[in-house]
Formats: C-alpha cells, sequence, structure tokens
C-alpha cells in the first residue's frame, strides 16, 4: 500500500526574483563569508496552492528556463501563470 498525499488545488503559479546580497558557508573551520555569488540573480518558481500554501517546485539562475519550467507546471496541474518581473528581474 501507498500513501499518496494529496495535491492541493493550485489557484496559480509565480516566478519570483531575488538577488543574493551576501554568500557564507558553515563548514568543520565554522562560518566564513564567500567572495562569490553575491549580487546574483535567483529566480523560483512556486505554486500557490487552494489553502495558502506555497511549494517550490523549481530555483536557478536563468529567467527563460524558469518561465519554460513555470509554464509546464501550470500546464500540468492547473492554474494560471504570474510572472513577478521588476527592477530586480
Amino acid at each position: 500500500m501507498t500513501k499518496v498525499i494529496p495535491f492541493p488545488g493550485i489557484i496559480h503559479v509565480e516566478i519570483n526574483v531575488g538577488i543574493f546580497k551576501s554568500t557564507s558557508v558553515i563548514d568543520d573551520t565554522g562560518p566564513r563569508s564567500l567572495v562569490c555569488g553575491a549580487g546574483t540573480r535567483i529566480y523560483i518558481v512556486d505554486v500557490l496552492g487552494s489553502d495558502g500554501r506555497r511549494i517550490d517546485m523549481w530555483s536557478g539562475f536563468n529567467l527563460d528556463e524558469a518561465k519554460q519550467v513555470a509554464h509546464d507546471v501550470a500546464i500540468d496541474f492547473g492554474g494560471h501563470l504570474r510572472v513577478f518581473e521588476g527592477e530586480a528581474a
């Protein structure tokens, strides 16, 4: 017998963008700041369910790829696509 988690009704699929302001790593020597990564944009494809929960479906560094993934997710799960493009995008 398998347990299937019901997927909530989909309201819409979103693409959000964030910009790394700083980056750091914690390893066996402790925390330290990294020079690379600051200023890099990251795109996140989220599904917003009818129950108000948000599910991250994909993240990456290419807007065109994010748009394709979001389009595919909207087709697969229903709902419409919302792209938040502002100064950061």
